[in-house]
């Protein structure tokens, strides 16, 4: 083999391994307070000698979280960050949103530390066998069926332990250390406050406890919430966040994003709200047909994972063809009514609306999957040439077409409709009902009916 050849397979092999140990590196600032993690982001914490938060990997090209005031938020970060945290920190982690926060290994006092677990959360203190997690003020908090779950002794010389609303929190030893209290070098001791409150449909759970390496309680179990709801507890606050966190994960649930939405279909009216697939029984019938659009550009307002409400803008139009071939709005005593002229040479008569909505959109589900809307859709009449009564009709051999706007002027200018959709995840069906008549109070009472295809 060639020189040159093995010394070029020698590079090649000493830089893969440099690659792979390649990792991107943001420093924590003193003025963070809190870190938040949301939007199914892993982070892991360890102890280190300064304050940075590390990713693998060199496609990074920006910060790894977003700096607000004394706030850091941490989202999408599926892959993992780890965090390094330096002795006598003084710090608040936020886990939210599916989110998975891992506590590992041997940590010197903090200052104070909370972790607070909410919306499906998990937290876990881990290690090896011997670690503790001691911190001077420890503040764990885990609501709206989250988890957080301690597997290594933790310390304190205060505490403040919250479990509500089908969370749970379980940890295999803890201790009260009054040497962590110390207040300065000189070793003046602080006085303690230690308190824990566990809702009924919750668990808490603080293992083997000691003050001072004096056993007061061993498996000691919080049983003001636990005890008639243990079932509850067991299923809802343990299981369900393990199986809806797998769920979600699998299939890579994201927050919802700006949509362009075209909706087309068929249309009907009736004389009430909702029966306007009924028809009318009336000159204004009109045939069930494939003439509804709507298109419309939305924006979230409240974005979440499974939730959002959108505002957004959009163009209406419909085209009505009437059952009879001949038929003018015109006037029937004090009333404006749809009526058939009878005239034969009219082949058939047709109502063009346009209308300018501004939707307002609540979604649940999964963006990428299967979810259901309800849609309010406010909207003015945009009345003009394009719109009002058309009649096609021939004489001989010769075809002709009329127009008629005077019925724009009786159309009502507002409209105020409901949408349902069901979609998965970019096509979908709706039903679209009016909740306001499409003319003024001088005229004949007719809902319109939508439904159809929804992308």
């Amino acid at each position: 083999m060639k020189p040159q050849i093995i010394t070029t397979a020698l590079a090649i092999a000493l830089a893969v391994p440099a690659t792979m140990r390649a990792q991107y590196t943001q420093e924590l600032p003193a003025v963070v307070k809190e870190v938040r993690l949301e939007d199914n982001a892993y982070l892991t914490v360890r102890q280190g000698e300064r304050d940075r938060i590390e990713v693998r990997g060199t496609d990074k090209k920006q910060a790894i979280g977003r700096i607000n005031g004394s706030l850091l938020t941490i989202s999408d970060m599926t892959d993992g960050a780890t965090l390094y945290l330096s002795p006598g920190r003084t710090l608040t982690l936020n886990a939210q949103d599916f989110t998975r926060l891992t506590i590992e290994g041997d940590f010197k006092p903090f200052g104070q530390l909370t972790l607070h677990a909410e919306d499906y959360a998990r937290v876990e203190i881990d290690g090896t066998e011997g670690d503790t997690l001691r911190a001077r003020k420890l503040v764990l908090k885990a609501e709206d069926f989250s988890r957080i779950d301690g597997k290594i002794a933790v310390q304190f010389f205060e505490s403040d332990f919250t479990a509500d609303d089908y969370s749970r929190i379980a940890l295999q030893a803890t201790a009260n250390a009054n040497r962590l209290g110390n207040a300065d070098s000189a070793g003046e001791n602080m006085t303690s406050e230690n308190k824990s409150s566990c809702a009924k449909t919750a668990g808490l759970y603080v293992g083997r406890h000691t003050i001072d390496g004096t056993l007061i309680r061993e498996n000691y179990e919080n049983k003001d919430g636990i005890d008639s709801y243990v079932g509850i507890v067991s299923t809802l606050a343990n299981s369900v966040p393990e199986i809806v966190h797998k769920k979600w994960t699998k299939y890579a649930v994201h927050p919802w994003s700006s949509d362009f939405t075209v909706a087309f279909g068929w249309h009907n009216w009736g004389n009430a709200i909702g029966n306007g697939l009924g028809g009318v029984e009336s000159d204004a019938s009109v045939k069930t047909s494939l003439n509804h659009w709507l298109v419309s550009y939305s924006v979230p307002l409240i974005n979440v994972r499974g939730f959002a409400l959108t505002a957004g803008l959009g163009l209406e139009w419909d085209k009505y063809k009437f059952t009879e071939r001949a038929v003018d709005f015109v006037a029937t005593g004090s009333t404006m009514t749809f009526q058939n002229t009878g005239v034969a040479s009219a082949e058939r008569s047709w109502l063009k609306t346009r209308y300018v909505v501004l939707p307002i959109e609540l979604k649940f589900g999964n963006p990428d999957g299967w979810q259901i809307s309800l849609t309010a859709l406010p909207g003015l009449a945009w009345t003009g040439k394009n719109t009002g009564m058309r009649q096609k009709a021939s004489q001989g051999l010769v075809d002709y077409s009329t127009k008629d706007y005077t019925v724009n002027k009786h159309l009502n200018p507002y409209k105020f409709d409901v949408r349902l959709a069901v979609k998965y995840d970019w096509i979908g069906a709706y039903l679209q009902v009016s909740t306001l008549s499409a003319f003024k109070k001088d005229s004949e009472d007719l809902f319109p009916v939508k439904f159809g295809i929804i992308i």
